[in-house]
């Protein structure tokens, strides 16, 4: 009678930070007992594919600038980036890492090359490539190269003690995070609570991190 779904699916890249996340699923759980959920995740560009195939309502990636015309976005917050190297890695043992010394080492990026993430400049003349950034941390940590990482992933609990932040001259612009719906299907209203949720959870965890 409200007009609410009744179902919810949302697909969402691999890498956004799990805590905002998990956050505003209780929160809707709580909200919308009734509702039934479905979560799917993904490398880069299988959220947006879902959402225009129609196996998914709402989808929460990375912004890039290849989103297609038939989809809408809206902005939620973002995430920073940070430089990393594994703890055996030569650059580990250097204080300040700039581009010069970053381009004499293997660099690893998003795949593919027309991503147009933030992040995506190559700065070495050797590149490894990945579709994830978690795929990305973990050849890190095995000294396979340097990367570019958001913070959370840098942090996660299984890389501790393996990556090393590394200061440097340069680091990408933060991440944007964005909600994407197709503009044929306006999100209904749980929609609209789930991002408004995830909103302030996002700007919670930013707010944590500055402080």
């Amino acid at each position: 009678a409200r007009g609410e779904e009744a179902r919810l699916r949302r697909a969402q890249d691999e890498a956004m930070p799990y805590q905002p996340v998990l956050a505003s699923l209780e929160a809707l759980a709580r909200r919308f007992p009734l509702l039934e959920v479905q979560l799917a995740s993904g490398a880069q560009g299988d959220v947006a594919r879902k959402l225009l195939e129609r196996r998914a309502d709402l989808g929460l990636l990375f912004h890039h600038e290849g989103m297609p015309q038939a989809l809408e976005r809206r902005q939620l917050g973002a995430i920073e980036m940070v430089t990393v190297c594994g703890a055996s890695h030569p650059l580990a043992a250097e204080q300040v890492a700039d581009r010069r010394q970053l381009a004499g080492h293997r660099q690893l990026l998003m795949a593919p090359q027309d991503s147009r993430y933030p992040g995506g400049e190559q700065i070495s003349p050797l590149v490894w490539r990945a579709d994830s950034f978690y795929a990305m941390a973990e050849l890190v940590m095995r000294n396979l190269g340097w990367a570019w990482l958001p913070r959370h992933v840098a942090r996660y609990p299984a890389y501790q003690g393996q990556l090393v932040e590394l200061r440097s001259d340069w680091t990408p612009p933060p991440l944007v995070v964005e909600l994407v719906w197709r503009r044929d299907e306006s999100p209904g209203p749980a929609a609209d609570w789930l991002t408004r949720c995830l909103e302030e959870h996002l700007r919670v965890a930013s707010d944590g991190r500055a402080g």
